[in-house]
């Protein structure tokens, strides 16, 4: 039985590149981005599920993994490749409360 890596951010650069070497080694790939319109290639890959997926919003997150378990039922790998810009005016905040935010966001998520 092929094993299954879910992977945030690939619509783009590492995380597409990521996906598509997955799938081409045998793996079952749950390919996820904030938007399905820049999936490219990816949907005709076999063994291949692309799903909508904000590391920001924890009901997307929730879909995301129903979907991936109800398809696969299983995730063995989870490459966490997305991130999150922030803007200028989040550099006036004192570096720790950043840190604190992106430590929570990549960290206290449960799957």
């Amino acid at each position: 039985m092929a094993k299954t890596v879910l992977i945030t951010g690939a619509s783009t650069g590492i995380g597409l590149a990521t996906a598509k070497l997955f799938q081409q080694r045998g793996w079952n790939v749950v390919a996820t981005m904030r938007s399905l319109e820049k999936k490219s290639d990816l949907m005709t890959l076999d063994n291949t599920l692309c799903l909508r997926l904000d590391v920001t919003d924890s009901d997307s997150i929730a879909q995301a993994v129903t979907a991936a378990l109800e398809k696969f039922s299983t995730i063995d790998v989870l490459v966490n490749n997305a991130g999150y810009l922030t803007s200028c005016t989040n550099l006036k905040k004192p570096i720790l409360q950043r840190s604190r935010k992106t430590f929570r966001l990549f960290y206290s998520q449960q799957a």
